[in-house]
């Protein structure tokens, strides 16, 4: 079953991955697969979805638990 079928009308899927440029995602065996930011919002674009927006969460992660304003967004990918 497709996750867009699932999603309700003006609902919204929120997903997360490893990130992709680190030097041994390859031996990382806990995901099947590492893509490219790029090729996620192509994939999701192709699968159905209509408005795709792909961002990094936050320069150091999980900052946004200790207070929301530190969220912020790298306008960029560093690999």
């Amino acid at each position: 079953m497709a996750i867009s079928s699932l999603i309700k009308e003006g609902g919204l899927f929120i997903g997360n991955t490893p990130y992709p440029f680190k030097k041994n995602i390859v031996s990382d065996e806990t995901h099947l697969f590492v893509l490219h930011p790029i090729n996620w919002k192509r994939l999701f674009e192709k699968c159905g979805f209509e408005y795709v927006i792909v961002s990094a969460m936050t320069f150091l992660p999980y900052l946004w638990r200790i207070n929301k304003k530190w969220n912020f967004i790298i306008p960029f990918y560093i690999p």
